[in-house]
């Protein structure tokens, strides 16, 4: 029998042979991805490492000097020496001592800064605290969940808010309360403190106002059309 080239199929030969060329590239990507050993690249000469050393410090370090004791500076104290707090705020390192160790809301300075009145927290009673550091428990009622406190400025009332947005108003000398409607938002007392001006903002955007009361919520009057701009109205009274 003889053998005629021609009867070969040439086409599909050649597609074999790319077919297996293909395989051998594909595998010797694969060792080269995977497989092949990292060389390690040694710095040329004269080549300086950078990042791995700290730099080198010109004259002797004496930690001693930080502080006197080989650390850094501790509270109360400054580099080189011993420093005391002062009673009095002088520019420089002024001694301080906590009003209380338990959470408090709406804390705020009153009576031209005079002395400071605050909600606490866990015991739920509002107290005032002088300039003598005494302090004076402005009611014997407990209130619970209270989140802001808006002040008038004699420090006498308040309006409460809660995290239902209920408000009530407050006043400390005579004991008497108000509730608020749930539509007043960021009240603030004028300088008298027989006034409040609010923002009254329903989900009608048509009966939202910048209003005027007073503290207990009667006598109100509409002052300005809030309409969907209440994010962008800060309210308070002029000086006057």
């Amino acid at each position: 029998m003889n053998f005629d080239p021609s009867q070969l199929n040439w086409k599909r030969i050649l597609l074999v042979l790319v077919f297996v060329l293909v395989c051998l590239g594909l595998v010797f990507l694969m060792y080269l991805m995977f497989f092949k050993p990292l060389e390690e690249q040694q710095p040329a000469e004269n080549e300086q490492l950078t990042g791995a050393e700290l730099p080198e410090i010109s004259g002797e370090f004496n930690p001693q000097e930080i502080g006197g004791t080989g650390g850094l500076p501790t509270a109360g104290q400054q580099a080189g020496a011993g420093v005391q707090p002062s009673e009095v705020a002088g520019g420089g390192e002024t001694k301080v001592a906590n009003l209380t160790k338990n959470s408090v809301v709406g804390m705020s300075l009153r009576s031209g800064g005079q002395e400071v009145v605050y909600f606490d927290e866990s015991e739920g009673k509002f107290y005032r605290l002088g300039a003598d550091g005494e302090k004076i428990l402005l009611s014997t009622e407990k209130f619970f969940n209270v989140t802001e406190v808006a002040w008038a400025n004699d420090g006498s009332r308040a309006i409460l808010s809660y995290p239902d947005g209920l408000k009530i108003y407050y006043n400390f000398a005579t004991g008497q309360k108000a509730t608020l409607p749930k539509e007043v938002r960021e009240p603030v007392f004028n300088e008298d403190g027989d006034n409040i001006v609010f923002k009254y903002e329903t989900v009608n955007a048509d009966n939202n106002y910048i209003m005027v009361s007073r503290p207990d919520g009667t006598g109100g009057k509409l002052i300005e059309p809030l309409g969907e701009e209440g994010r962008k109205v800060q309210t308070t009274f002029s000086p006057d």
